[in-house]
């Protein structure tokens, strides 16, 4: 199969999954790049069983069996492995947005199916984003989304507090707050929405239980250094709502997440916002580096742990 980064259409795509066997050679050396290994002793030779659709793979050493989709996003599903592809390779397009009805459509399943491989998809980068804490000079703030509500001081119960952060600072004569209030007491940090950015970004759900109103307790400053920043990071966090500059950089990339969410999936509730947030900084970061974002995600996809034990129950999703 041709390099998973040099596809460049949905046609292009499906010519290149009709065959069986070379979607099989391509998942073995996407998952064993260097060649097989085994999950439990970690040896390197097995006995390969073709008797079945997908070939089993016999430790010479243990004789533990193990499969091309045991323990990724695929596991226990039934789904053709080619409309699995179809759907990783969409989400991982930067320059795409689809939705559970539109692949729905585009590969032939039912909108529970197409719904459920798309959470899977989400949470496989959800838990990427977790191994990942921003490093260096982080600078982030607060802001709201949900039902809106235009009170700079009070906090309505559909709006769900939100640090929006990212990873080293550009100098500039700008910045994203009037008057920034730091997690670690460091000065205003500076940036300018024009300077093309290419540090990585973080948006995370707040506790309510971490805010007063629209102001971010400094407990909730900590809790977000602790999660999702390097422990040697410096944490510069704007508290309050009413000092963000809404024409900062990180405000107006979160304005385009929530733009994206409502064009894309017409709204997203509270349970899976999270969820959709992750999906929207995996696109943001990866267009912003130019990293081979398709292979990532495929590879994070792949080394899914506890896939049936994710939490992929129907609940009334929106997209």
């Amino acid at each position: 199969m041709s390099s998973w980064e040099s596809i460049h259409s949905v046609e292009e795509l499906l010519q290149l999954l009709h065959n069986e066997a070379e979607i099989n050679s391509f998942l073995f050396h996407m998952k064993w790049p260097s060649g097989f290994v085994c999950p439990r002793c970690h040896h390197g030779e097995a006995y390969v069983i073709k008797t079945r659709r997908l070939p089993l793979y016999d430790c010479r050493a243990c004789r533990h069996q193990t499969s091309l989709i045991a323990g990724t996003i695929m596991e226990g599903s039934r789904t053709a492995l080619w409309k699995w592809l179809t759907a990783i390779w969409l989400v991982s397009r930067t320059d795409l947005s689809f939705n559970a009805v539109q692949l729905r459509s585009l590969i032939q399943v039912t909108y529970k199916t197409a719904w459920s491989m798309l959470h899977k998809i989400r949470t496989a980068i959800s838990r990427a984003d977790t191994a990942q804490p921003l490093e260096g000079a982080v600078h982030g703030i607060v802001a709201f989304y949900g039902r809106p509500f235009y009170s700079p001081i009070l906090l309505h119960e559909r709006e769900s507090p939100i640090i929006v952060a990212e990873s080293g600072i550009a100098e500039s004569a700008n910045s994203d707050s009037t008057n920034s209030d730091s997690a670690n007491s460091l000065s205003v940090i500076e940036m300018n929405e024009q300077v093309t950015h290419t540090r990585r970004i973080k948006m995370k759900i707040v506790d309510r239980m971490h805010c007063s109103g629209k102001s971010l307790l400094r407990t909730g400053c900590d809790e977000f250094a602790k999660l999702h920043a390097h422990c040697d990071s410096t944490v510069s966090i704007t508290r309050y709502y009413f000092h963000v500059r809404r024409k900062g950089f990180l405000y107006q990339t979160f304005k385009r997440a929530w733009q994206w969410m409502n064009n894309t999936f017409h709204g997203i509730g509270s349970t899976y916002l999270q969820l959709y947030l992750d999906e929207f900084c995996f696109r943001h970061n990866a267009a912003a580096d130019g990293t081979a974002s398709r292979s990532n995600l495929l590879r994070s996809c792949l080394s899914f742990r506890n896939a049936r034990g994710s939490n992929t129950s129907y609940v009334i999703p929106a997209a």
